[in-house]
This record gives C-alpha cells, structure tokens and sequence, in this order.
C-alpha cells in the first residue's frame, strides 16, 4: 500500500527504515511516499548534531494499518492529518541513569495508610511509591532535580523540587480506594513556598505570551486555583496577517475568549459566545502548520487516545484589515 508519510525531527539526524536511508534537518518537515507491503514500520533516528552529543540512537514502531504506535514514546507523537497524511514528530532522546547512593527513601502517611516513597536527588526525576497491599506507582520525567520536598494533605502527597536549570517539578499523587493516582506531573517556570500554600507560575510558551498560575492549599484536602496571566502584565499585540490565525488559537486554547474576539470581524464576533467557542473548537493541544500548500489552512491537533493523535484542518479567511472573518473546518 501507499502512504503520504512526513517526518518532523527537531534535531539534525539519520534516519533509517526498511531499506531506506537519508539525512534529514531539524525543525522541517520531510515528506516521503511511503511504499510498504507490511503493516508494521520500524523508523530509527540517529542524531547527528556533532561528535559530542548526548543524545541517543532510537527506534521507533508504527502500525500502518491502525496509524499508530505501538507504545507510548515521551518523545515521539504520531499526528494523523486528512486524506491519509501521518506526520511523525521527533525529540532527542536523552536517558541518565540514576547512581544508587542517589536513591532516597520516605514514609509518609495519606489517605489512611502509610507509604514508602523511593525518589532520585541530582538525577532526572524518578519515583516510586507504594505500600504493604502490594500497590505501586512510578513516575519519570527527564529535566533533573537537585532534591524534593513534600507536603501532604487528606489523600494527596505534593511533592516538588528544583531542577538545574532553575525551574521547578511539581509532581502531586493521589490515594484512594486502593489505588494511586498520578494526577500533576509539570515543569514549571517559578514556584514560591509561602505559609500554608504553593504558587506556581508556568509560560504558556504561546505568541501572546500568556501564563497560566496555580495556588495550592493543604488543608484539610489538596486545593488548587487555576488563573491565567500574562508573563509581562500586559497582552502581546499581533497585527501581521500570517500570525494573526496562530495568535486567534493561542487564545482560544487558554480560553481567553475576549482576546480571541479583537482578532475577529466585529459582525463575527458579536455572534460567537464562549460556549460557541468550547464547541466547536474544542480542547485541543497545539496548533500546527497544515500539511497542504494553502497558506489560510491551521491544523489543531487534537490527543485520540495516548498512542495516536489527530489533525483537524481550518481554513482561515481574513479581511482587508486583516480580521478574521469566517473560520471553516474541512471534511
């Protein structure tokens, strides 16, 4: 069968699959059609940054036929577009395992049970959590913390700590009915330990430079706050044509709604309310450049399920002064 298969690697690598090889440039999107009798496809990736890279060589399994992977890869998304299109986004690969003279060990007492807590210090974050019923939980993520600190609360464990590059992990558990649950894992920009409370602040990464903050509380259960800000008090104002779409969806996507309307026709809207906006767009994760050659098509990208993620097209038409005026999703 054929396939229209992309590749987006992020790093200058190698890339190998079947009997097939070629050097491919970081941050672009290479397009190949792909000629296969099988229904499973090993691709590898191998870095060629320069001679000193940490990185590793990785491989990767996709199944043609489903248009998925075949395990979840932290590294790795599988994105599929309209009329068959799959896009393949690749990130480095880096792996440090921990020393054992790192490993540290805690109890603590939640949800009416006591738990032992193993964790890494000046290591990529690595835990473990269980208990004498035999249940566990264990959690990875790759930026490295100097050391964590804790607090619990009725049925939650916080913990959170700082990394070398002077950002903050904030990792929160949950314990109920027998079973833990990982309900926060991030990376944040600031953390600061007040009283009784946590305030986190942590860059949306987005054009308009929004931030989202939370405020933790302890007592007698784990609360939260959710606000969003903007990372130097002020909105950023777009007025080239080009980004004006991608700035429109940052907003929508942090569900600033009255920002996302001073990008639209002032007849266009008036008619949308934010329920509108929620409906018919979604929660999606990112927004990416559409695979065609139409510059007013923007796919959202949208999770299906951990081993599969799914492009939507819409096509974006703008007015003289460069408002958006009709925004319609393609079959």
């Amino acid at each position: 069968m054929e396939y229209f298969f992309h590749i987006k690697p992020t790093f200058n690598c190698v890339v190998k699959t079947q009997n097939f090889s070629t050097e491919l440039q970081g941050n672009k999107i290479h397009s190949f059609l792909l000629k296969s009798p099988e229904n499973i496809l090993p691709i590898s990736f191998y870095p060629t940054n320069s001679e000193y890279n940490t990185s590793l060589n990785f491989t990767v399994i996709v199944n043609l036929k489903t248009k998925s992977l075949n395990a979840k890869i932290h590294n790795v998304d599988l994105i599929n577009f309209p009329n068959d299109n799959m896009l393949l986004i690749a990130r480095e690969l880096f792996i440090s395992n921990p020393k054992p003279f790192n490993i540290q060990n805690k109890t603590f007492n939640f949800g009416d049970i006591s738990h032992n807590f193993f964790y890494c210090k000046n290591s990529p974050f690595s835990i473990r959590i269980e208990n004498s019923s035999h249940e566990f939980l264990d959690a990875d993520f790759p930026s490295t913390v100097q050391e964590l600190d804790f607090k619990t609360s009725k049925n939650s464990l916080f913990c959170y700590g700082k990394t070398f590059s002077d950002t903050h992990i904030v990792c929160i558990i949950k314990y109920k009915d027998h079973k833990y649950t990982l309900t926060t894992l991030e990376e944040v920009n600031l953390l600061e330990e007040q009283k009784d409370k946590i305030i986190t602040f942590k860059k949306a990464n987005d054009i308009l430079g929004h931030a989202i903050t939370k405020e933790y509380s302890f007592s007698p259960n784990l609360g939260v706050e959710t606000n969003l800000v903007y990372g130097e008090n002020e909105s950023v104002s777009i007025h080239k044509k080009e980004i004006i779409p991608y700035a429109f969806f940052d907003a929508v996507k942090c569900k600033n709604f009255d920002l996302a309307r001073t990008y639209l026709t002032e007849e266009l809207g008036t008619k949308l309310s934010d329920k509108h906006f929620e409906k018919f767009f979604g929660n999606f994760l990112l927004t990416h450049q559409s695979l065609s050659q139409n510059p007013d098509e923007i796919a959202l990208i949208y999770e299906d399920n951990p081993l599969q993620k799914v492009a939507k097209i819409f096509t974006v038409s703008q007015d003289e002064n460069n408002k958006i005026s009709n925004i319609l999703q393609s079959d």
